[in-house]
């Protein structure tokens, strides 16, 4: 029997949590062994990312996969500079030290997306969320969400009727 990859695994936990079982449908992986990074723009006390670190916290938790995120929230009015800088430290930690094999990261911009180097050249799972849709899939790099400009225009058209 061939096993699946991690870095196959590492894409579908990303992608998936719509099961409770900690047990792996794939022999081959032990899940209590898979973690995944995650890094996003996202700031302390915003409602919004509230609920998305929630849903990504209970999908890791169904999955039964470490998630690793960040001790150190961006605070409320932290500029560009300041987030993409943190964000950038928090890449580097994941794609480096061998603490995640997989990582779930927002792109703010090209300088964000210009760190995750070092894990796509070691053959890191990373899938890109939120943000970032027209880098992402420019450089070939999972994406789930929306096109934010698609949804705007569609938002706006249906508003219009």
């Amino acid at each position: 029997m061939n096993c699946i990859t991690l870095r196959t695994l590492g894409i579908a936990v990303i992608l998936s949590s719509s099961t409770a079982s900690t047990t792996s449908c794939l022999p081959c992986i032990d899940r209590s062994q898979v973690s995944i990074g995650v890094v996003h723009h996202g700031h302390l006390d915003d409602p919004y990312w509230d609920s998305m670190d929630a849903a990504i916290e209970q999908g890791a938790k169904d999955m039964g996969v470490k998630l690793l995120m960040r001790e150190d929230p961006i605070s409320e009015g932290a500029s560009q500079d300041e987030i993409n800088d943190q964000m950038m430290k928090e890449i580097e930690e994941y794609c480096t030290k061998g603490q995640v094999g997989a990582i779930l990261v927002s792109l703010p911009n090209e300088q964000v997306l210009e760190s995750l180097q070092p894990c796509l050249d070691n053959d890191m799972p990373v899938a890109v969320f939120n943000s970032g849709y027209e880098m992402a899939i420019r450089d070939g790099i999972i994406y789930f969400g929306m096109d934010e400009r698609q949804g705007g225009y569609a938002a706006g058209q249906e508003l219009a009727r």
